[in-house]
């Protein structure tokens, strides 16, 4: 008989018109279940009170012979008891199987924490001993549970599923995880997971499927619960507390398993043999479902614990990879409920068999081709959630479908051992596979069944990468980060222009290089340091490409090549920091760069070679552009700056002839930052308003999304400007490009940061920067700047800013970043408590309301940052008594003749409300005389300053203030810049009153005149 004929028969006659169980007045309905599937109505108070029949011990033959053979068996189909063992079963499978849901966390932990340096073949294997321990001991608590029930099976079993997770939190070597989770925790599940099973089946014939369904979903809801909260727990309290909380939960869930799962049919007595009746294979519809169960379970738990990973090797963050777990089990709630529900009524092997088709459609449907896309993973974590979480809710149904309810438990657990062989190779096998060639065909050969697998490695032309199935993405994709893993040496040495690097570095006779990667291409660096070193062998043996390269440089010392990972500042500059700490000569900078010139170190940039479908970019040209006379100016990143070139060929072959296309400059501060303009003839072409191009005529049109600073720089100098995207390829920009409209408003909320600087009065400089060149007299200047106009400030170095640090500072009113063109926009501020900007716009908000005009060329960086003429124009002057004062206007060198008590009209005015800040503002500067102190004392009259130094703040040459025999440079600073000198004038004609030491201690009393009126 075939499972299809048999489950269509008995289906048939198990879902005509049966009484169903419904609670009344009088009792229960319930209902006798002969083994030929016909049943009578029987109706008592009850159900546990109804006579049970025992089973005759006859010889194993075929299925029939036994149904034929045994009397009928009392099934209640409901009642209290019923429900509160479905309840016990609930919470047995939510601490069993919700742990196996939730391996993924716990795969993903491992395999970056205690277990960070094995493969993720012997990781896997942890998880599928548990899964093979819970399936194949399972045999012998199957025939256990049948004789003598279900009480002390339990109650170990709970014992040991929470004294393994207890024992994982103090887990730290392979040989202890493996133990602790596999050995234990396997152990106790495979001693809770068949008595959960076959309770069920004590109480529920009719209604098996629905009740299964129920008690199943725990697994599902486990698998929810479970992650979210590791999720949120790991990070804050550490894995072995979040396993202790697990654990205690664990506990609180043994207390219904141990009350309420419990058996209907009377003890059978001593059990004649320990070892498993395998005659119960002889029934065909048993020996093929058994065959099913293995390769459902042997694909099925792939998915759920290598979700994790998979979404995070594809560009998901941390979040959104636990997330998919959690949707994964969400999904198996439903899928464990509704189709058990549907199978009471459609026939259980017949729901199963189509859980499993959309198992394996979803797999190939939405897996394989899923990659990057966040949507398809999704729609993959809860469609194969459902159809999983239908298959491991159905099994128990139609095994119990094939024999009577006092064996359940043997053929259960019979079956699951069998299927315990294939969770026990899967999970290392499929972890193995994902090192198979590249990390894409890897990953593919997981998701592909073994037969297709074997093939895959076999045939590179199935080995597509997943992102590009499904979704369009263009043929010119820079590489993701998984791929140039896996790269092939000529692809990386094409890729990272090995050979030019290293020529440039014999020819410069250096030996210590420092190699500056973005996050993004570290995973290639040790290549890429590997490839150097076989070039510069190349080198040494007089064996490189042509002999120039090889006589470049006489082979002396090896060189000595070091990665410099965690840079201190933007990844756009050259990080001359670090490179220092390890003493080297030169730096190479990799990925996109802003070009500043550097102070010291020499530096050999290489933006790696991207591919460009031109074909592709003249289309969406000519779409833009259809006028061949328009004005228009090709440029592209830094990245893709090598293509430029070509593109602008094709473009004027095919009419547009005015174009002019960009060439890179290490000029930051020129028109278009770092480019200059070539016309059809190959010829610079000088762009300015008074050069005769003036970029106002002119459209942009550039490949990549551009910097926000660059962006906004732009559309304060062009036409229009249209940009071409490109995928995100490493070390480029991945926002996607921003229109022309927004720029503007971008530009109108950064006028509106400058205006909230224009009553500030401590303005902090945040120096972002140690290597662009110049940053000192960026520095100086910005401080008289600031002086000038009347105003404090601050000077502080930090590295990669945050709300965090800068919070720290709360008399700051705003801060202006020194750094490169690139990383003075601060473009999210929002969480900033002050106002962040840059040079540029402090410039503007330094001017006064009548001069300040928003409108000129927009700017970010220091570059740019020139001397303020009122502070170059009063740097000479001096006041009436000789000392010098930079920040006093000319006018005020000499009072006028109507000023009354040297005090003029505007210097004594009351403070005004500010209707922009709500605050009052006041108008007055006291602090003009400010006197400019070095730690040396005032520079005379007649003598000149000494030569500018390269230091942020000067050492003095005496000795310092200290406090209690301790050198203390915060107590030298007030000691010789400190403004306040007592009580009196801020003008030098008219003398101070001195400060006087008081008397210190808690004072007892006062005494005015004698000591006798002491009061």
């Amino acid at each position: 008989m075939t499972l299809a004929r048999h489950n269509a028969e008995d289906t048939c006659l198990k879902n005509q018109f049966g009484i169903a169980a419904s609670p009344g007045a009088a009792g229960t309905a319930a209902q006798t279940v002969d083994h030929a599937g016909r049943r009578s109505g029987v109706t008592g108070t009850d159900p546990d009170s109804q006579p049970s029949a025992t089973e005759s011990e006859k010889p194993a033959g075929s299925m029939n012979d036994r149904r034929s053979a045994s009397p009928p068996i009392y099934i209640p189909e409901g009642g209290l008891t019923a429900w509160l063992v479905v309840f016990g079963s609930f919470c047995a499978m939510f601490s069993v199987f919700g742990l196996i849901n939730s391996a993924a966390v716990f795969e993903s932990w491992f395999s970056t924490h205690q277990l960070a340096e094995y493969s993720a073949s012997q990781i896997g294997w942890i998880f599928s001993l548990y899964l093979f321990f819970v399936f194949f001991i399972g045999i012998q608590v199957g025939p256990v549970f049948d004789h003598y029930g279900p009480r002390y099976l339990v109650a170990v079993g709970s014992l040991l599923v929470v004294l393994s997770i207890m024992l994982l939190g103090f887990c730290e070597e392979y040989y202890q995880i493996l133990l602790c989770y596999s050995v234990l925790g396997g152990l106790g599940g495979a001693l809770l997971n068949s008595p959960a099973y076959g309770a069920i089946a004590h109480f529920f014939s009719v209604r098996r499927g629905f009740a299964t369904g129920i008690a199943s979903t725990a697994g599902g809801i486990g698998g929810i619960v479970f992650p979210l909260m590791l999720q949120s727990l790991l990070p804050r309290v550490g894995f072995a507390w979040s396993t202790r909380v697990l654990a205690f939960i664990l506990l609180a869930l043994a207390v219904p398993v141990n009350l309420w799962i419990r058996s209907r049919l009377p003890v059978r007595g001593a059990m004649h043999s320990i070892w498993p009746d395998f005659s119960i294979f002889r029934d065909r519809c048993y020996a093929v479902a058994a065959v099913g169960i293995f390769f459902m379970e042997w694909g099925i738990f792939v998915p759920i614990t290598f979700i994790v990973s998979y979404a995070a090797s594809h560009q998901q963050d941390a979040n959104s990879a636990y997330t998919l777990l959690s949707l994964l089990n969400a999904g198996s709630v439903v899928g464990r409920f509704l189709p058990g529900l549907l199978a009471d009524r459609m026939g259980r092997f017949n729901v199963i068999i189509l859980t499993i088709a959309l198992s394996a459609a979803t797999v190939f449907g939405l897996w394989l081709p899923a990659g990057h896309s966040k949507p398809l993973l999704i729609a993959f974590a809860v469609m194969f959630g459902f159809a999983s979480g239908s298959n491991l809710g159905l099994i128990a149904v139609c095994l119990g479908q094939l024999c009577e309810p006092s064996d359940y438990g043997r053929f259960f657990s019979t079956a699951m051992m069998v299927a315990s062989f294939g969770t026990l190779s899967s999970v290392p096998i499929g972890g193995a596979l994902i090192g198979v060639g590249s990390g894409e065909t890897g990953w593919t050969a997981v998701i592909l069944p073994p037969p297709m697998a074997n093939e895959l490695a076999a045939a590179p032309a199935l080995s597509t990468p997943a992102e590009h199935l499904f979704e369009h993405i263009e043929a010119d994709a820079p590489p993701t980060e998984s791929q140039l893993l896996h790269r092939t040496d000529d692809e990386l040495r094409d890729v990272y222009e090995i050979a030019r690097t290293a020529k440039e570095i014999r020819e410069g006779g250096r030996r210590r290089i420092g190699l500056q990667f973005p996050d993004t291409m570290l995973g290639d660096a040790p290549r890429v340091v590997g490839l150097l070193h076989d070039e510069f062998r190349r080198f040494r043996s007089g064996t490189a490409t042509g002999p120039t390269e090889a006589a470049a440089a006489p082979a002396t010392e090896a060189e000595r090549i070091y990665i410099l990972a965690d840079t201190s500042y933007s990844a756009c500059c050259v990080d001359e920091i670090a490179a220092e700490h390890v003493h080297a000569d030169v730096v190479v900078h990799y990925g996109r760069s802003c070009l500043s010139p550097t102070s010291r170190l020499p530096v050999i940039y290489v933006f790696t070679k991207h591919p460009l479908d031109h074909e592709r970019v003249i289309v969406e040209f000519l779409a833009l552009y259809p006028k061949q006379d328009e004005p228009i100016v090709l440029m592209a990143d830094v990245t893709y700056q090598d293509h430029v070139p070509e593109l602008a060929s094709k473009l004027r072959a095919k009419g547009y002839a005015s174009l002019l296309h960009t060439k890179l400059v290490h000029a930051p501060t020129a028109t278009i930052p770092n480019r200059g303009a070539v016309d059809a003839d190959g010829k610079d072409v000088e762009i300015g308003e008074g050069s005769g191009v003036d970029l106002q005529d002119y459209s942009v049109f550039h490949i990549s999304a551009p910097p926000t600073a660059l962006l906004l720089a732009l559309s304060t100098r062009v036409k229009s400007l249209q940009i071409c995207p490109t995928p995100a390829a490493s070390g480029a920009s991945s926002e996607p490009p921003a229109s022309f409209q927004r720029t503007r408003a971008m530009l109108g909320r950064r006028y509106a940061k400058v205006l909230t600087l224009t009553t500030a009065g401590v303005v902090g400089i945040l120096v972002n920067t140690l290597s662009v060149a110049n940053y000192l007299a960026s520095i100086d200047s910005l401080r008289r700047r600031i002086a000038a106009a009347g105003k404090k400030s601050y000077t502080i170095v930090v590295g990669k800013l945050n709300p965090a640090k800068l919070a720290n500072f709360a008399e700051i009113d705003g801060w202006v970043v020194v750094g490169c063109w690139e990383s003075s926009l601060v473009e999210d501020d929002a969480s900033f408590y002050r106002p962040v900007i840059t040079p540029f716009e402090l410039e503007i908000a330094l001017m006064s309301d009548e001069e300040r005009i928003w409108g000129h060329r927009w700017w970010g960086g220091i570059e740019g940052v020139t001397e303020p003429e009122e502070a170059a124009a009063t740097a000479t002057t001096t006041t009436a008594n000789g000392d010098h004062s930079p920040g006093q206007d000319s006018h005020d060198q000499e009072a006028p003749a109507d000023q009354e008590d040297g005090i003029d009209e505007e210097e004594s005015e009351a403070p005004q409300f500010d209707l922009r800040t709500g605050k009052l503002i006041s108008t007055s500067r006291p602090m003009r005389m400010m006197q400019s102190e070095s730690a040396g004392g005032n520079v005379p009259n007649g003598a000149s300053a000494e030569t500018p130094s390269n230091k942020l703040t000067l050492r003095p040459k005496f000795d310092v203030a200290t406090v209690k025999g301790v050198v203390s440079p915060g107590a030298e600073y007030l000691r010789s810049n400190r403004t306040w000198q007592g009580l009196g004038t801020d003008y030098d004609d008219e003398s101070s009153a001195t400060i006087e030491e008081g008397r210190s201690g808690v004072a007892r009393g006062y005494t005015v005149g004698s000591d006798a009126d002491k009061r």
